[in-house]
């Protein structure tokens, strides 16, 4: 079926240091139409930057492990590829976020063709060449309706807790769309989903890096499921180390590893058992395709357009303010909404690298001072939580000092 195009406007803001990018082509498998999303400015400036994960109602976080791999494949900086279900319990976060894709809906036993990360509550990321892919007339087909996702799937089949999820939608950057020899760095590629999973098993945060460094110094996981030379594509494995390959200026990394069909759109994620940001995804054997600061941008747009909404008791993203920001020595927490007082709340702030710098437990008062203490100069990413649920995240900037 021939699909139709819709464009969608919306209004720019001032281009003040901000630049515009790439449009996004969403295509809606049931009615076999395609959207036209451009992606709002932004500033150009900004050298990382990441929106938090969430542990999903199920909470259950399994500690991954912080050490590097004892061995090493030749020509390697990560370990070899390991089954996951031997060294992690595959209902747990951030294991469970971690997804095969499927094209149906079948009961028999299935093996994966790609791979993919939750990063929202209904949104996968995953590689632009596992939605669809160019024939020989340069004519673009998107997978055909049915296709699936199975987070932890295993042995063939979905997690009996929490089955196979059918995607409703596909999102590729236009340039991928257009362009028949299929550019790597524009290889990526999101799912929107009939259901907002995430709500229960959690979803990975996803962010940008522009410091070389970054990429040689905390350790990197990858969950996929690898499909042939060996490989059924029925169970999920991993491997993790650092990278010895880095090309920012066309956003490539790699671990000179192995890269085998089924891997694909599998997330390359950092973890300090805090936080799990992924930065981006699996393309070639060994490589990956970052995440750029405007691929960012594009990714939270998405999620925003198409998540399913607030649910009752949902709190406002107002709810909680920090001023003045930036701050310098000193800054108020203030609670807006008097009803989250009811429980106690937690604090928490985390720096650029994901390391957490500052908690502050029990709020009950309205308003909380925030001293800086031994905090350095940069930007900090803060979340609140009432209980276990996350009502708050945001950004803190902190200035030198006088």
């Amino acid at each position: 079926m021939k699909s139709k195009i819709i464009a969608l406007l919306f209004i720019s803001c001032p281009l003040f240091l901000l630049a515009q990018m790439d449009t996004v082509v969403v295509f809606d498998i049931p009615s076999q139409t395609m959207q036209l999303v451009p992606i709002h400015p932004f500033d150009t400036l900004i050298t990382s930057d990441y929106v938090p994960g969430f542990i999903g109602n199920w909470q259950n976080q399994v500690d991954l492990g912080l050490n590097l791999p004892d061995t090493t494949p030749p020509n390697s900086t990560f370990s070899n590829l390991e089954l996951a279900l031997n060294d992690f319990d595959l209902l747990k976060y951030p294991v469970r976020t971690n997804v095969a894709m499927v094209w149906s809906d079948s009961v028999y036993e299935q093996s994966a063709l790609c791979s993919g990360t939750l990063i929202s509550e209904n949104v996968v990321l995953t590689a632009g060449h596992c939605i669809g892919k160019h024939d020989i007339y340069n004519v673009f087909h998107w997978k055909p309706d049915g296709t699936h996702v199975s987070p932890s799937h295993s042995g063939g089949f979905p997690q009996p807790s929490i089955g196979k999820i059918k995607v409703e939608k596909y999102a590729i950057l236009k340039g991928f769309y257009d362009t028949a020899y299929e550019p790597a760095n524009l290889d990526i590629g999101l799912l929107i989903l009939k259901e907002p999973i995430g709500r229960d098993i959690g979803w990975l945060g996803f962010g940008f890096n522009y410091d070389s460094l970054f990429y040689t110094q905390p350790i990197f996981y990858n969950f996929s499921y690898p499909a042939r030379e060996g490989y059924d594509g029925e169970d999920m494995y991993y491997y993790k180390g650092r990278f010895n390959y880095i090309d920012l200026s066309n956003g490539f990394v790699g671990h000179g590893g192995v890269g085998i069909p089924g891997m694909s759109g599998g997330s390359l994620f950092f973890s300090n058992n805090e936080i799990n940001i992924s930065y981006g995804e699996h393309i070639y054997p060994g490589f990956y395709k970052l995440i750029r600061r405007e691929n960012f941008y594009a990714i939270k747009q998405i999620v925003k357009m198409f998540e399913v909404g607030i649910s009752e008791g949902a709190y406002n993203k107002n709810d909680i303010v920090i001023y003045p920001n930036p701050m310098i020595e000193n800054a108020t927490i203030e609670v807006i909404n008097s009803n989250l007082l009811k429980d106690k709340l937690t604090f928490t702030l985390i720096n650029s690298l994901g390391i957490e710098c500052l908690k502050i437990v029990n709020i009950k008062q309205s308003k909380t001072l925030l001293k800086r203490e031994n905090l350095k100069p940069g930007m900090y990413f803060f979340k609140m939580l009432n209980g276990t649920e996350i009502v708050a995240t945001g950004k803190l900037i902190i200035l030198y000092s006088n």
